[in-house]
């Protein structure tokens, strides 16, 4: 059995937590993400370019109202390095099903074989129905079954 490893990239912002300004902690809350390093795209770049020397397989890029979209920074980030994947986190319901074909197909079509996808059946309700996703926790998870 081998192991791969992936890293993250905070489209949100970095400091000492993993997230910030979504799953319930509040932006601006001192010490979490978003309030102490921005994520411009020099900064992703720079960890995506590490990750790949050190040796990780791929990246995971998160979906939420509280950071980046992560299919356009990936895409751009993809252009930055050579053979990193790139773990896109993206909703069922939020896309339709032959758009999110059609981009997985042209990212795979310019980064062959870096595209992985995450699929995220939902966040917190009331950032779901921010979205305009009213569903039931188990409705998100039929759909995404579908």
């Amino acid at each position: 059995m081998s192991l791969t490893f992936h890293w993250f990239l905070p489209t949100y912002g970095d400091s000492r937590h993993v997230v910030g300004g979504g799953h319930g902690v509040a932006t601006g809350v001192p010490g979490a993400a978003g309030g102490r390093r921005p994520a411009d795209l020099g900064y992703l770049t720079q960890i995506a370019r590490a990750a790949e020397q050190l040796g990780f397989e791929g990246v995971l890029t998160p979906t939420g109202a509280w950071c980046e979209d992560a299919w356009l920074t990936t895409a751009m980030l993809a252009r930055e390095t050579e053979r990193l994947k790139f773990l896109v986190a993206f909703r069922p319901g939020f896309v339709a099903p032959t758009l999110a074909a059609q981009m997985a197909a042209t990212f795979q079509r310019y980064a062959p074989g870096r595209l992985l996808l995450n699929v995220v059946t939902g966040g917190e309700s009331h950032e779901q129905r921010a979205y305009g996703d009213f569903l039931s926790k188990e409705e998100r998870y039929a759909r995404t079954g579908e």
